[in-house]
Formats: C-alpha cells, structure tokens, sequence
C-alpha cells in the first residue's frame, strides 16, 4: 500500500486529495503546516509527498530544501503545488521535484499524478566506493 504526505494549509482540498489517494489503496498523513509536513515525513518514511509551497510555519520551499538535504529523503517524490508559477516552478525545479501544479489545482488531478509517479520504477542510489 503506498504512503503519502499530504502537506496542504487548505483543508478542503487536503481532505479530497487524501480521499482520492485513500480510494486509491493509498495511506495518507495530512501536515497543515511545514513542521508537520517534516515530522510526517520522518515519521512515514512516505513513498511520495504532495507539498503545497505556500505553507505556514516553515514555507513549503525551505521544506523542499530540508528535504533534498538530507540523505535519506533526497530522491523523496514531491509534488509541488503553488499559486506562483514562474519563480516558484524554476526553483522547486532546481530542487528536484517530480511534478509542478499551479493551484487551483483539482483533488483528483493531484491524485492521478501521485498515483503515476509511485508506479514508476526509482533510479537506483549510487553507492559511494
């Protein structure tokens, strides 16, 4: 059964992203901030995270920067949501995420793209010698 975090401020939306991942066979966290989205993550070790940029308390960027830090989370999916498309597409870019949607962005839109990407085999890690 795959695992999500699904870190969006807007609870409404949050609720249907994770009912649709739920219907999927999916298990689902909800963080309705950045410092729940890390303890989730940490917690969960999920197999995607869906990361809304705008959030509070730790903005979703410096969540995406913490998370591409740190080893054990660096090839972490994510998927990136913003109201700000240009600037927030080109750095959430740079930091590696698997897909970028400006919002409004629709639960079940959401949902298809995280289904696609946990389906779709990882790289492996290379291996220091």
């Amino acid at each position: 059964m795959p695992s999500y975090v699904v870190a969006i401020p807007d609870e409404e939306l949050a609720e249907q992203v994770a009912l649709a991942l739920r219907q999927g066979g999916g298990c689902v966290s909800l963080a309705c901030d950045g410092d729940e989205a890390l303890f989730f993550v940490e917690r969960d070790h999920p197999e995607l995270v869906i990361l809304d940029l705008d959030l509070p308390v730790i903005s979703g960027m410096s969540v995406l920067y913490l998370l591409r830090s740190e080893a054990a989370t660096r090839r972490l999916p994510v998927i990136a949501l913003s109201r700000r498309s240009y600037d927030d597409e080109r750095e959430a870019r740079t930091l590696g995420v698997s897909a970028f949607l400006t919002k409004p962005a629709a639960s079940d839109q959401l949902a298809a793209f995280a289904a696609r990407i946990v389906r779709q085999p990882t790289s492996p890690v290379p291996v220091a010698a």
